[in-house]
């Protein structure tokens, strides 16, 4: 039977991935992780796909785990209670690792509540971009549980370490605008126009040169991590390798020509 309430879609230039649960706030169902790893790893070895989507159906983008379906008041033992709770978190980060490793843009088009464990895949995402209805919350805290999902990673990074804390202590929801200014969310459209502003952004990085986006991410995303020189050693390295490209030509014959490229994606 086709599962309705994860829609996984690698038919064309976008792949994209749809949370359809929005009788619950599209919470994440407890194989969801496992399916969309395993289609982001045929995503990769499709050389048609040249990005991909992240979007959900209804008023919400995603609440988070799906408590009244965890195991964990309900388990015969402690033990059982632990195992399920350790496999699911390291399913959804799993996934993450996979959408920072992918060589190919990422994008998270959000509206409504993004709740808890969620807040970590618009982290992972290359791009967010979000009605202007949409909020933000760190809610573990007001359930009495740790941080999971990998906002611990993202949120000190992407908003610095004191903001990172009050959303981890105090639980308070932050709008889209906010977000935006924080520097966790890139765009910011009314919700009516969010589906038409999606597909642009979509439709623009699909046109895009694939092997300088997927050089470019590595880059900013191992950035982090290095020194000035580290960091310099693998900037030129990387525009070495862009310009055995294809695209790399075409966009330098497009610029000498003064018209606009046409990127073939290799």
């Amino acid at each position: 039977m086709v599962d309705k309430e994860l829609e996984l879609d690698l038919s064309g230039a976008v792949a994209t991935v749809v949370f359809n649960r929005p009788h619950k706030a599209n919470a994440i169902g407890p194989d969801w992780p496992r399916r969309i790893l395993e289609f982001l790893r045929e995503v990769e070895c499709q050389p048609r796909v040249r990005s991909v989507l992240f979007r959900a159906e209804g008023k919400h983008f995603q609440a988070g785990g799906e408590l009244d379906s965890q195991k964990m008041t309900d388990a015969p033992s402690q033990h059982e209670r632990l195992g399920w709770l350790a496999d699911s978190i390291s399913s959804w980060n799993a996934m993450l690792r996979a959408i920072v490793r992918l060589p190919k843009p990422v994008v998270s088009s959000i509206q409504g509540l993004t709740v808890g464990a969620s807040i970590g895949l618009l982290g992972a995402s290359d791009l967010v971009i979000a009605a202007d209805d949409a909020v933000l919350w760190l809610a573990q805290a007001k359930h009495g549980y740790t941080i999971d999902g990998m906002p611990s990673y993202f949120l000190p990074r992407q908003i610095g370490q004191k903001r990172a804390m009050e959303w981890a202590l105090l639980g308070r929801r932050v709008n889209a605008v906010e977000a935006a200014r924080l520097g966790l969310i890139n765009f910011v459209v009314p919700r009516a126009n969010l589906e038409a502003e999606t597909a642009s952004l979509m439709e623009e990085l699909s046109n895009g040169p694939t092997m300088a986006h997927a050089l470019n991410k590595a880059l900013i995303r191992e950035s982090l991590e290095h020194d000035f020189d580290t960091q310099a050693g693998m900037e030129m390295d990387t525009y070495m390798k862009g310009a055995m490209t294809d695209d790399w030509f075409e966009g330098t014959r497009a610029f000498l020509g003064k018209r606009a490229a046409k990127f073939g994606g290799c």
